[in-house]
């Protein structure tokens, strides 16, 4: 039994109910999503690690493709090239993958044909877990690169070193980061480069992990919490947020004593995440 499930019985008693006893589905809906609000406040932005991912140079390939279509075949194909820019013939094209196999972003415009030569450069990079945040300095290589807010402003960036809108063999100096669904078809964060990159270098980053959420009792986690104190720490607090469900019949002075305890621990942890100011001590 892993710690959501503890904390589901450590509540049961605070519904006049026996360990092990059913609950409603508005029960465990509230039960969870306090669970998950607890993570968040405790953790937040806090769970930063220092990360790296590889940046591969170009790569020659060949492949075949079809008139009018965005379905490709070429053999060599890897899952880092998704997201990637790719350069058939004199074309500029992007790989993404909707169904199990790879596909152009836009149409072949092109005639089909069978084996034509073509060059996938890796100007983004897709983790395969979703980031909050990162922590300056990103470096590639030796060099630091800066971030842009948006899409837009990459494309701002790109206009800069090329007036007629192609894009540049060169080394990066910005990246965009963000979330991406249609690369990986699972929630993940995608770094992408202002330019094509020439060289296999490392990207250098320091990650701010999303806090961990569960989605239901069946979560097999022994501890949330790094340290594992999630019974002096994890619990107290989910408790405090699920003080206010209707049906609750705790000891509400108790939950608050408990929670301000908790939170003075946590505070003084060394791998501690910010005492939060959206809970209020001392509060109804």
């Amino acid at each position: 039994m892993g710690s959501a499930a503890d904390i589901r019985d450590f509540l049961l008693p605070d519904l006049g109910k026996k360990i092990g006893a059913t609950m409603t589905t508005t029960e465990t809906a509230r039960m969870v999503r306090d669970i998950n609000s607890a993570l968040h406040t405790l953790l937040g932005q806090q769970l930063a690690e220092d990360r790296s991912a590889l940046v591969r140079a170009p790569l020659d390939v060949t492949l075949d493709v079809t008139s009018g279509s965005t379905a490709i075949t070429f053999s060599g194909y890897a899952s880092w090239m998704l997201g990637c820019t790719i350069k058939i013939g004199s074309t500029w094209n992007r790989l993404q993958k909707l169904s199990t196999n790879p596909s152009l972003e836009q149409p072949w415009l092109g005639d089909s044909t069978t084996g034509i030569a073509a060059t996938v450069y890796q100007d983004c990079v897709n983790l395969d877990y979703a980031l909050e945040s990162v922590q300056e300095p990103v470096k590639l290589g030796s060099t630091r690169i800066y971030p842009v807010p948006n899409k837009q402003r990459l494309e701002d960036v790109r206009a800069t070193r090329d007036s007629s809108g192609n894009l540049v063999e060169a080394a990066p100096q910005y990246y965009l980061m963000e979330d991406s669904l249609s690369y990986l078809q699972v929630p993940a964060t995608r770094f992408q480069f202002d330019t094509l990159p020439t060289t296999q270098q490392a990207l250098q980053f320091a990650a701010c992990l999303r806090a961990p959420q569960i989605a239901d009792f069946a979560d097999t986690r022994t501890f949330l919490l790094p340290g594992g104190r999630d019974v002096e720490i994890l619990h107290p607090v989910v408790r405090y947020l699920f003080r206010t469900f209707p049906q609750f019949i705790g000891d509400v002075n108790e939950v608050r004593e408990d929670f301000k305890q908790a939170m003075q621990k946590w505070s003084s942890y060394s791998n501690k995440g910010p005492q939060p100011g959206t809970l209020e001590l001392y509060g109804a």
